[in-house]
């Protein structure tokens, strides 16, 4: 804890002089505790492709036992998969993929169902959103002449995987190429 009512403790004990000792009182380690630490999915996604999300997972004292994570949205269930947890503190990452049938957003449920002596059942749950769009927006960039402008926008464009991106070029009065 921290001090901050009343007064300054550290100043009450150097100026009465005398030494002061500080002693630990409780166990040395964590109580046994199963976590999701992160949850995560793309934060845009498309109709009919493959959506992954991601369920980060970390525990203490249940090294090598099994443990299983379930994904839903509302009362659906989406999927349910082992992980075997690692040592203490450590994580390991469970992959879901999600294919989404409507468009518009989303909210994944995880859940890292409890085990038994576990500390705390509170931290076993995560929450995740996306949007889920029809389809990817097409850009049509129509440039009258090669340029190295027109590369960088393109290559720039074409980088953000939301877009498709088409170019027309004039290479020839009226001629028109891809």
């Amino acid at each position: 804890g921290a001090h901050n009512l009343g007064a300054d403790p550290v100043r009450a004990a150097v100026e009465a002089g005398v030494p002061v000792y500080a002693f630990a009182v409780g166990q040395d380690e964590r109580p046994a505790d199963v976590q999701i630490v992160r949850a995560q999915a793309s934060a845009v996604g498309y109709l009919g492709r493959p959506l992954p999300v991601e369920v980060e997972v970390r525990s203490w004292r249940y090294a090598g036992r099994e443990a299983r994570v379930v994904l839903s949205e509302g009362e659906l269930e989406l999927g349910r998969q082992p992980v075997v947890l690692p040592g203490d503190g450590l994580a390991e990452t469970v992959s879901f993929q999600v294919e989404p049938t409507t468009a518009g957003p989303h909210i994944f449920g995880a859940v890292v169902e409890p085990l038994e002596g576990e500390f705390s059942r509170d931290n076993n749950e995560a929450l995740v959103s996306t949007r889920v769009l029809q389809d990817r927006a097409h850009v049509l960039v129509v440039a009258g002449g090669p340029s190295q402008d027109l590369a960088f926008a393109r290559r720039s464009l074409s980088m953000d995987s939301s877009l498709v991106v088409e170019t027309l070029v004039e290479k020839a009065a009226g001629a028109m190429y891809q």
